[in-house]
């Protein structure tokens, strides 16, 4: 059950570019960050910011097509196998990333070029599918650390979010950063 939407190649060109960009251009140095390049370069980050929300719009498009085909070819949708397929398809790929990532660059950087590495995230994490938790166990570590830095005594009252939430049953506020 093969198929290509070739009209939707130009899109998902876009989409890979546009999320390229985005993340291609990072730098803690002033010389780069004052550069007219790098400045180009985060004004058309900024412009064109807008690849991965693309992608979940295909992504919404083809699964239910597949799933509207299976339904047509077979007459039922077999969600079992639909996550096989999705697996045998998307595992391989990641975890060469990771290994790339979380193995070999890091040995290339420091045995090969004699760089320093230091990398903050856990590769039990993202080996895991737990990166965002990750990144918020990071995040969390910094702004402790920016706390404590700026001298906030740590029964300081931080502002609260409060969202106000209309259900069939009564009105409730749900309290964000409690």
């Amino acid at each position: 059950m093969k198929f290509h939407f070739k009209n939707l190649d130009s899109i998902r060109s876009i989409a890979f570019l546009s999320t390229f960009f985005a993340h291609a251009f990072y730098s803690d140095s002033p010389a780069v960050l004052d550069s007219s390049i790098f400045k180009g370069a985060s004004m058309f980050r900024e412009a064109f910011g807008f690849g991965v929300p693309i992608f979940f719009v295909l992504s919404g498009f083809l699964i239910t097509y597949l799933m509207f085909r299976e339904i047509e070819l077979k007459g039922k949708f077999n969600i079992k196998n639909f996550y096989a397929r999705r697996f045998l398809r998307i595992w391989p790929l990641y975890y060469i990333v990771i290994i790339f990532g979380f193995v070999i660059f890091p040995f290339i950087r420091t045995k090969v070029l004699g760089m320093p590495y230091d990398e903050p995230a856990s590769a039990f994490m993202y080996s895991l599918f737990l990166s965002n938790f990750d990144q918020i166990k990071f995040l969390s570590q910094q702004v402790f650390s920016l706390i404590i830095r700026a001298g906030i005594p740590a029964t300081t009252q931080l502002p609260s979010m409060n969202l106000d939430v209309t259900t069939e049953q009564a009105p409730t506020t749900v309290s964000l950063f409690k």
